[in-house]
């Protein structure tokens, strides 16, 4: 974490990880939901390993590129519901989907956005948002990746856990390669927090035994 700024910069970090953390204790149905390109899957790796790591079973859902396109849908989003998801987190998207965030909502599914792309003046009605593209977000660096982002709830889950007395907690920089491979793929500015992510996860990589 050397160079990087607080995950608790971001507004709804703390409301993200209490209710992840609480699905976890109570066994609900988490389900994480991710764009297709390279940043969004990436980012929902890194959030279905993590998940793993601490005892829970995540669904993952990735849109079809040409028959569903580019962020939540609609229909998704009532299958998910329908079999039982009350937790839904993104990776990469969901930013501008008010009406499907709102859908989520209705059917008692739990948003927790993690996206850094520009958003719209009204702000999706979701559980919780981690966007440093947001206006009042006192993240100061808006160039992070949807990889990036979702690392960062990785980090506030994980100082979380280490509050509430809960070792051993996963190492974080086993997650690096996917956080550089994400970032580099997405053509983000390789300064400030970007560069010291990728500075450490090439070296990952070079020690990575993922395929």
């Amino acid at each position: 974490r050397q160079g990087l700024r607080s995950p608790l910069l971001f507004p709804d970090m703390a409301r993200a990880t209490a209710r992840i953390l609480r699905a976890r204790a109570h066994g609900e149905r988490v389900c994480i939901y991710g764009d297709y390109d390279v940043d969004g899957v990436t980012g929902s790796s890194q959030l279905l390993l993590f998940l793993r790591e601490i005892g829970m079973t995540p669904d993952l859902y990735i849109p079809h590129r040409t028959r569903e396109g580019y962020g939540l849908n609609a229909q998704a989003v009532q299958t998910r519901a329908e079999g039982g998801t009350t937790v839904m987190i993104t990776a990469d998207t969901g930013a501008t989907a008010h009406a499907e965030v709102t859908l989520a909502q209705s059917l008692g599914v739990d948003v927790i956005i993690c996206d850094h792309h520009h958003v719209p003046e009204q702000r999706p009605p979701a559980y919780a948002v981690l966007n440093p593209m947001e206006k009042a977000c006192p993240f100061s660096f808006s160039g992070l990746s949807g990889a990036g982002v979702a690392f960062y709830l990785l980090m506030g889950l994980r100082m979380r856990m280490r509050e509430q007395g809960q070792e051993p907690v996963p190492d974080l920089r086993h997650y690096l390669d996917l956080v550089t491979l994400g970032t580099v793929a997405d053509l983000v500015p390789l300064v400030e927090e970007n560069r010291v992510l990728v500075t450490h996860g090439l070296k990952e990589i070079e020690r990575s035994q993922r395929p």
